[in-house]
């Protein structure tokens, strides 16, 4: 084979390599490597809302806030992580009631089957704290908590809203675990336990239901609710205060926080995992820390054995090794750390951490790993073979692609990039061809 002909395989075959580089990089750019994930948590929408006492049942159909409620719970059902959940709302301050409007117990009786959901019901204080006792032993185990809400009738009593402000910390459990939690109403009967939680947030009178409307932040957690839903039942109340990991869903406009929350929440509860969501190249490691506390008030639970377990995901099952105490007890700090290898593939493996507290309770919470593949590099073939490329000609403008009439927004993966980058590479590649046929012809 002439000096011509072997250069020239060699520039053909490098510029075939050079395509499948760019090919490669443009499924990856394109999004078929998946995305991170969010931060493991529950779902949750807090309103200021009068939800119950606006709206009703006519013929099978809901109306207003009932309406509402039901459009909330099939939101919060997809984004709800607790393990084993029965797929029910636990709703508390309410009996079951079938009345068809201005009752508490009658808009979840409706709209939550309506929703694909079961519903119980768990009214007066005593109920509520047995709630909380089965709950935490596993008796029981709905996939969203509901507070009846305040304002109609069959709602929340203040001594009902004293039981839940004493069981705030389960609250916050059952959240972090990734169970949703759904809440309306006002003032200290209806958030008192939002309060227990974050000693900053408070609930206060104020709200204009007119100018009612969904933030960006709502939009975004919660996509299938919209402006003419969340004003469908009057607001008396707003959030103020610090909130904690609790964003902003709705405002009126008037600097006043009325529906709050988000599709992965976490609260201040017994046990904390962190980091809360990351993201790693397969095949490296993991860590994440638990913080424990137990009593009341709450302290650092010191020398508590806490558990880990990879729950869901490419490394469901995937044992590990715990530090600073290896028998996975926490230190003075009341802390733990465990390290596990993601070397089961691409996806989102979700951890979960959980010790048993000195009333006999087990208290878990939930966190989220996304595992991708490394950015994939040029071979040094590639490399030397376009460090001193051969002459081409000038492409054609007819390879250049009609513009689509608008410009794509930051991390769009539309066929435009594609295409051209395709068209690019083929030309490139047609050029070289040329490039070759015309040495061989000089050889001839």
């Amino acid at each position: 084979m002439s000096r011509f002909l072997r250069l020239n395989t060699l520039v053909g075959l490098g510029l075939l390599m050079a395509l499948a580089v760019v090919l490669v990089a443009l499924l990856f750019a394109g999004g078929l490597a998946r995305p991170a994930g969010a931060a493991a948590g529950g779902p949750v929408i807090l309103g200021g809302d009068d939800l119950t006492d606006h709206g009703s049942i006519s013929g099978g159909t809901l109306e207003d806030g009932w309406l509402y409620i039901r459009k909330a719970l099939e939101n919060i059902s997809p984004n709800v992580l607790r393990p084993g959940n029965d797929s029910s709302v636990a709703v508390l301050g309410s009996a079951d009631s079938t009345a068809t409007d201005d009752d508490a117990g009658a808009a979840y009786h409706f709209a939550a089957p309506q929703a694909g959901l079961g519903v119980t019901f768990h009214d007066g204080a005593t109920a509520i704290n047995q709630f909380f006792t089965d709950l935490a032993s596993g008796a029981i185990n709905p996939a969203i908590i509901v507070t009846a809400g305040t304002g109609a009738g069959n709602d929340l009593e203040s001594d009902e809203g004293t039981a839940l402000t004493n069981n705030a910390t389960s609250i916050a459990n059952f959240v972090n675990s990734g169970g949703g939690l759904m809440s309306h109403g006002s003032g200290d009967t209806a958030y008192g336990w939002l309060s227990a939680l974050l000693p900053g947030a408070s609930n206060v009178d104020g709200c204009d239901e007119d100018t009612l409307t969904l933030t960006v932040a709502g939009q975004a957690a919660f996509p299938g609710l919209t402006n003419a839903d969340i004003t469908s039942g009057p607001c008396h109340s707003n959030f103020t205060g610090d909130l904690g990991d609790l964003q902003i869903l709705a405002d009126d406009g008037q600097q006043r926080n009325i529906i709050i929350g988000g599709a992965n929440v976490k609260l201040p509860g017994s046990i904390d995992l962190t980091p809360s969501a990351a993201t790693n190249i397969v095949g490296t490691t993991h860590t994440v820390t638990a913080t424990a506390l137990d009593g009341e008030p709450p302290v650092l639970a010191v020398g508590v054995t806490i558990t880990f377990a990879v729950t869901s995901g490419p490394n469901a099952g995937a044992s590990g090794i715990c530090s600073s105490n290896a028998d996975c007890t926490t230190d003075a700090n009341g802390q733990v750390s465990f390290t596990y290898t993601g070397d089961g593939g691409v996806g989102t493996d979700t951890i979960s951490a959980s010790f048993v507290t000195t009333r006999e309770t087990t208290e878990s919470t939930l966190v989220q790993k996304t595992w991708e593949l490394p950015t994939p590099t040029p071979s040094p073939t590639v490399l030397a073979a376009t460090a001193t490329p051969a002459p081409t000609p000038t492409v054609a403008a007819a390879v250049q692609l009609p513009t689509t009439g608008g410009t794509p927004s930051d991390g769009s993966s539309g066929a435009l990039p594609w295409l051209a980058a395709i068209a690019g590479a083929i030309a490139l590649i047609g050029s070289g061809s040329a490039w070759f046929a015309y040495q061989r012809r000089r050889v001839r």
